[in-house]
């Protein structure tokens, strides 16, 4: 009975120094319970601890997964120097998830796109605004998110997560609102205009402002006037016409009084004049916050475009995101990335540094600049994604250089572009 018991002693103090020398996940050792328990003593007596031990699972390191993701960030601009540390700051918490990250010029992701995904190719992923969105899902360019996403986006403000939804599905991790605003210079410009007879007023009375010509930066103008481009279906809304030519013609007015040497056709041109100090106020996006600080630092102002006569400015409201390629094997991997580079402490680090609007509710904005890109993003137009915005594209655009670089009248170039409109989409 007393060797039994000084057997077991044993067996128990053995056991326990095994225990704690074991990997996370041993095997179990041999099959002890099968022999006497005095032949376990003489063989633990006989033989050194390490012999018992048949073998050690050492714990497996989960295989590295390379995800390739496009952006078109601006070459060291504030929004690639944000990309940059938090796909840093990604390396070392998901060391299993390697970013190839590739820069391609706004002007040719989505094209580029499409051109290599239509070819069985692409990028894994990719970062942009939600221009293309409704075009690359009717083109089955992009893979539905919904069973990955699943719970995952319950943090995320639902008009971000509604940008992104086409057809009953999800297609993106939504990452940062975008709007235009005004921007001004406060050593140039003591009170930010808030209606469009205050700015008209401030240029008349000295003030500059870079106009950008087209027809995205002055979406919004068309209902501060009355006027508007769509009815709630997307047919033309033509009894809105005359509110759409009031918003040319008060533009043609802002460009007499500002000069032609601040129009531009060129929007890095005009950006350079704004940072350079050459104007002093000029319509544009949150995508360029971080690179005016550089330059402006407290001297520069961000306001909501002011309201008109008939309402306020509504400027299109767009949602960046990630969307995953039809034709990559690794959707999960990179929703994991997407999901992270969108958590909440790198939406505070896109937001520091690059001035993103962010999409999460439990992000704090203390920032007034990226407050009232916010506020410009909620009072504005939500981007549809539907084949009629293409209508307004084709017609719309050139209606801004037939008024703003021709000279011709408003009211006859809106009817124009209405009527193009209403033939391309019919209705």
């Amino acid at each position: 009975m007393n060797k039994n018991i000084s057997a077991l002693s044993l067996l128990a103090a053995t056991s326990i120094a095994l225990a704690a020398c074991a990997a996370p996940t041993p095997q179990v050792v041999e099959k002890i319970v099968e022999k006497p328990v005095d032949k376990i003593v003489e063989k633990i007596v006989e033989k050194p601890v390490e012999k018992i031990v048949e073998k050690v699972v050492a714990p497996t390191a989960k295989p590295v997964v390379e995800i390739t993701l496009w952006h078109a960030f601006g070459t060291a601009s504030a929004e690639e120097k944000a990309m940059s540390s938090a796909v840093a700051f990604m390396s070392q918490i998901k060391p299993d998830i390697k970013l190839k990250v590739v820069q391609i010029p706004f002007d040719q992701i989505y094209k580029k796109f499409e051109t290599e995904v239509a070819a069985g190719g692409g990028p894994d992923m990719f970062i942009a605004p939600d221009d293309e969105l409704g075009n690359q899902v009717n083109a089955k360019l992009l893979q539905p998110l919904d069973d990955l996403l699943k719970g995952k986006l319950d943090g995320v403000s639902p008009a971000a997560v509604k940008a992104h939804t086409v057809g009953g599905k999800q297609w993106a991790v939504p990452a940062t609102f975008k709007a235009v605003a005004l921007y001004y210079n406060m050593d140039k410009v003591k009170e930010a205009p808030k209606t469009t007879d205050a700015l008209l007023a401030a240029v008349k009375g000295g003030a500059k402002i870079g106009i950008n010509p087209g027809c995205y930066h002055n979406f919004g103008f068309y209902n501060a006037f009355g006027g508007a481009i769509f009815n709630a279906d997307y047919s033309s809304a033509t009894d809105k016409a005359d509110g759409v030519a009031a918003a040319l013609s008060y533009l043609k007015d802002l460009k007499a009084a500002t000069g032609a040497a601040n129009f531009f056709d060129d929007g890095g041109k005009a950006d350079a004049s704004f940072r350079e100090g050459k104007v002093d106020m000029i319509i544009n996006g949150p995508w360029v916050l971080g690179d005016y600080r550089k330059d402006l630092g407290a001297k520069l102002g961000v306001v909501p475009m002011p309201a008109g006569p008939k309402g306020a400015a509504t400027p299109l409201t767009g949602v960046d995101g990630f969307y995953v390629n039809v034709n990559s094997k690794k959707a999960v991997a990179a929703v994991d990335a997407a999901l992270f580079l969108t958590n909440k402490d790198s939406q505070k680090l896109f937001m520091d540094v690059a001035g993103w609007v962010p999409v999460r509710t439990d992000v704090e904005i203390a920032d007034a600049a990226v407050k009232n890109f916010q506020v410009a993003a909620a009072a504005g137009y939500n981007r549809p994604q539907v084949k009629e915005l293409n209508g307004y594209w084709g017609n719309f655009c050139g209606t801004f250089d037939e008024v703003l670089k021709k000279g011709d009248d408003p009211k006859a170039a809106v009817t124009k572009a209405f009527d193009g409109m209403k033939k391309a989409n019919g209705k």
